[in-house]
């Protein structure tokens, strides 16, 4: 079955930002084989007006909710830095955090290797 990783990147090369400062998602779908490709670019900005009414003043989680709404299809999220609201709402999700600097290319990799040998492709 493919799944989607999301990647928090400022120039396609690079884990380098977090999860907060990041706008523009690089989507990337892993085929049955374990192959990848660039899928998409998903921005992920968040309007004042699809922030939950019931976060008053607490606006940043409820970016933080907005943004992990627009990313549930994506079996994870790796960027540089997470917070720990923000990872624990994305992981009730069932989606995996991996907060991590470096190349994407061999970051995914490593990635796709441990879910098909933990968790099954």
């Amino acid at each position: 079955m493919s799944y989607k990783i999301a990647v928090a990147t400022s120039n396609e090369k690079d884990i380098d930002l977090g999860f907060g400062q990041c706008e523009l998602f690089t989507i990337y779908e892993v085929s049955d084989n374990g192959e990848y490709r660039t899928a998409e670019k998903r921005e992920v900005t968040v309007d004042e007006s699809e922030l939950p009414q019931d976060f008053g003043t607490m606006k940043c989680a409820g970016r933080a909710i907005v943004k992990s709404d627009k990313l549930s299809d994506c079996r994870a999220v790796i960027c540089s830095e997470i917070g720990f609201k923000v990872r624990k709402n994305l992981n009730s999700r069932g989606i995996s955090v991996f907060d991590v600097e470096g190349t994407i290319d061999p970051i995914i990799r490593k990635i796709i290797d441990y879910y098909s040998r933990t968790v099954g492709a």
